[in-house]
């Protein structure tokens, strides 16, 4: 891993919470879109370190690694989580009415890069509409949800994430977060 990579890394844990001298066994995150890629990083990561972890996913029968984890972890919980459905997300935060949240990590997201899709002029407004959906409207609503759990912990910590696929693929390729005018 490059220095400035690992540097990134490193900062990154000490935003979310990780290695910042708070006895892990005090601490509890919840991580949506806990599946795969770096949601299932961070599960692995918070796992070790000793923290109560919460892990999302839409379906967590088909979460084979993420199941796996779990039983190798009984600091892991895995919950079914689809953070467009209002219902299932206040559910999950009554379930947990009781549990203070140092780390809300909001991670889940649609990959908008999609073959076809991301052509300017060639929207496919259904599909970008569930990204929005996904992407915006039901992580915020995942944080309004978990606020009062988040304000019961001594960290207080709602850690938004973002990758690459949240450009466009046009924009990206110019190093610009701005739709080109053509």
């Amino acid at each position: 891993m490059s220095q400035s990579r690992t540097a990134l890394v490193a900062a990154a844990l000490l935003i979310l919470g990780i290695g910042n001298g708070v006895p892990a066994s005090a601490k509890t995150v919840l991580v949506t879109g806990s599946s795969q890629g770096h949601g299932l990083a961070f599960i692995n990561d918070y796992a070790e370190r000793g923290w109560t972890v919460i892990a999302t996913t839409r379906t967590p029968s088909t979460a084979t690694r993420l199941q796996t984890l779990a039983a190798n972890f009984p600091n892991v919980t895995v919950e079914e989580l689809d953070v467009t459905d209002f219902a299932e997300v206040d559910a999950l935060a009554d379930k947990y009415k009781d549990t203070p949240i140092d780390v809300l990590n909001l991670n889940g997201a649609i990959n908008t890069f999609r073959v076809g899709r991301n052509t300017h002029g060639e929207t496919d407004y259904p599909w970008l509409e569930q990204v929005l959906k996904t992407n915006i409207v039901g992580q915020l609503y995942v944080s309004e949800a978990f606020l009062e759990h988040i304000a019961a912990s001594d960290q207080k910590t709602i850690a938004v994430m973002s990758a690459v696929g949240g450009l466009n693929n046009e924009c990206s390729k110019r190093g610009s977060t701005v739709l080109p005018s053509q």
